[in-house]
C-alpha cells in the first residue's frame, strides 16, 4: 500500500492538505472516500481511511498504527559541494536505496561553498518523494556541515565502517582487499550498526585530503577501472553497501 510522510496529527486524523494533496488527488487520482492510505508520522505507521474529500484537503481517520524499526546498518554519505542539479540527483536515488544522513561540504576543490537554505529546503523534498515512491520508510537527513574536521573529530569514531572512495588507487589489488574487508566485517561478533562513505567533486581529492582521511580510518575503495562521475559514485557505492549488507 501507498505511503506518505504527514508532519502534523489532529486527535484520530490527519489532514492530508497542499502539495500532498494535489499529489494525491490530482496525480495518483485518488478520489475516494473509503480508500486506505498508510501515513508515517514520528516513527509510526498508520493506517487510515479516507473519510472525508474536500476541494483542498482530504480527511484521513487513523485505524490502526505500529512502530517501524529498520534493522539494517544505518549508511551514511559525507558528499563535496558540486552542481545542485547533480545533488538532486545523488538525493533523489540514495532516498531511494535507503541511505539515512546525507550530508553536505565544501571540498578542496569544490566550487560551490553552501547551498541557501531554499535549496535544502527542495532537497528534502526530494527525499520525501522518493521514498513514498520507493515504498522507503525512513527519511534521510540533509546536513550541510560548517566544517569537515570538526565532523569527524566528534561524530567519526561511531561509525563502524568508514570509505573513501578514490579512483587513483590499483583496482585489482583494492577490490580483493575491499572484498576481504566486507567478509571480515559480516563475520565478526561486533555487529555492524553504522557506515559513512565519502565522495569527491568532479576534481577528486587532494593528496593531503587522502590522507587526512586515511588517517581517520577511512579505506580507500576504487569501484572500477572505469572513472565515474560524482553521482554515478555515489548512488553505485551507496547501493553496492546497502547490498552487502541485507540481511
Amino acid at each position: 500500500m501507498r505511503h506518505i510522510f504527514l508532519n502534523k496529527i489532529e486527535g484520530e486524523y490527519f489532514i492530508l492538505d497542499g502539495e500532498k494533496f494535489h499529489h494525491i488527488y490530482n496525480v495518483l487520482r485518488i478520489r475516494k472516500t473509503g480508500e486506505n492510505i498508510n501515513v508515517i508520522f514520528n516513527n509510526k505507521k498508520f493506517e487510515t481511511i479516507i473519510e472525508k474529500i474536500n476541494k483542498d484537503h482530504l480527511k484521513l481517520k487513523i485505524i490502526k498504527s505500529e512502530e517501524i524499526y529498520d534493522e539494517l546498518p544505518n549508511i551514511d554519505i559525507i558528499i563535496a559541494n558540486i552542481d545542485f542539479e547533480k545533488i538532486k540527483l545523488i538525493v533523489e536515488k540514495l532516498s531511494e536505496i535507503g541511505i539515512k544522513k546525507i550530508y553536505l561540504y565544501k571540498s578542496l576543490y569544490s566550487q560551490i561553498n553552501k547551498f541557501t537554505e531554499n535549496k535544502i529546503e527542495k532537497l528534502k523534498k526530494i527525499c520525501c518523494l522518493a521514498c513514498e515512491q520507493s515504498g522507503n520508510f525512513f527519511l534521510p537527513q540533509i546536513i550541510q556541515l560548517e566544517n569537515i574536521d570538526k565532523f569527524i573529530k566528534n561524530e567519526g569514531n561511531k561509525y563502524n565502517l568508514k570509505f573513501i572512495l578514490n579512483e587513483k588507487i590499483n583496482y585489482e589489488k583494492n577490490r580483493d582487499l575491499f572484498l576481504e574487508y566486507i567478509k571480515k566485517s559480516n563475520n565478526s561478533n561486533n555487529p555492524i550498526e553504522n557506515i559513512v562513505y565519502i565522495v569527491g567533486p568532479e576534481g577528486g581529492f587532494c593528496n593531503e585530503e587522502i590522507e587526512y582521511f586515511k588517517k581517520n580510518y577511512f579505506l580507500e575503495v576504487n569501484l572500477g577501472k572505469n572513472i565515474l562521475r560524482s553521482e554515478t559514485a555515489a548512488i553505485s557505492f551507496g547501493f553496492l553497501l546497502k547490498y552487502l549488507f541485507s540481511k
